[in-house]
């Protein structure tokens, strides 16, 4: 587990408004990808969309150790390292991908990641919203995840992947060591919703939140400007990449760094 000074640099950087590089890695650690990662760094750890070999098995999934290897590695490097744990859209009545993860389900990725990962820096939330939107269905959703993760550490780094900006959901969440995950979409769309998204990164600011917005889609040309966009605002991480969000059409967004992957740390660091 980080140490209480690593913990102390990040919320010290959340205050200082600094924006850093805050990837989705779902990489394959048997690549030199994850040596690209240089200290400061957020990153997601995730080994078959959760630890486990299938939905319907508790079994480790196989390439678990050599995740836990990078994730080591990328600790001893600097950076803050998350596990990834699927949610379900807030329903909890099933075990299926995409569609709804029971809390017995949940507990034992978050188990299974600090037994197998004791150096990991909190948990990634992901499919974090409902399906059917609704303000007042975060905060007791978040309090029981929050619970699960105190379960295992008391000083954790938790992020929650709304994927969508809005000022509602920011009471929900608890600074200095939670992550508001509120932008997840193309560059288009983050033109069309800029506006509403910096006055979440304002509003998730002002409670002591740290922000996040991955944006895909974005070529090389847009990316300094998209860049110059979000690093006057206090947003907190920042992640971009030339990749698609078809799934359905083969476009792995996050299964790998972009082609402009240098060029765009040395706009962030």
């Amino acid at each position: 587990m980080r140490s209480t000074y690593a913990l102390l640099a990040v919320v010290v950087g959340v205050a200082a408004g600094r924006l850093r590089p805050g990837v989705i890695s779902y990489w394959d650690p048997s690549t030199t990808d994850f040596n690209t990662i240089p200290s400061g760094t957020l990153a997601v750890i995730n080994p078959n969309s959760g630890m486990f070999v299938s939905e319907t098995s508790y079994a480790l999934a196989a390439n678990v150790a050599c995740y836990a290897f990078t994730a080591e590695q990328l600790s001893i490097r600097g950076a803050t390292v998350l596990g990834y744990v699927p949610t379900g859209y807030f329903n909890h009545g099933c075990n299926t991908e995409g569609v709804c993860q029971t809390w017995q389900r949940i507990e034992a990725n978050i188990a299974a990641y600090y037994s197998a990962m004791p150096m990991l820096d909190g948990i990634f939330f992901d499919e974090a919203a409902p399906s059917s939107w609704d303000c007042n269905a975060f905060a007791a959703e978040f309090a029981q995840l929050r619970a699960l993760v105190y379960k295992y550490t008391q000083k954790a780094q938790i992020a929650y992947n709304i994927g969508i900006a809005d000022t509602c959901i920011v009471p929900s969440m608890q600074g200095p060591n939670e992550i508001y995950a509120l932008f997840e979409s193309s560059m288009t769309d983050f033109t069309s919703q800029k506006a509403t998204v910096l006055a979440t990164i304002k509003a998730a600011s002002s409670a002591g939140l740290q922000t996040w917005a991955l944006v895909y889609s974005v070529t090389s040309a847009q990316l300094p400007s998209l860049v110059q966009a979000v690093n006057g605002t206090s947003l907190t991480w920042f992640y971009a990449t030339d990749i698609g969000g078809n799934w359905q059409a083969g476009e792995n967004t996050w299964g790998a760094p972009p082609a402009y992957w240098g060029s765009e740390l040395a706009l962030l660091t």
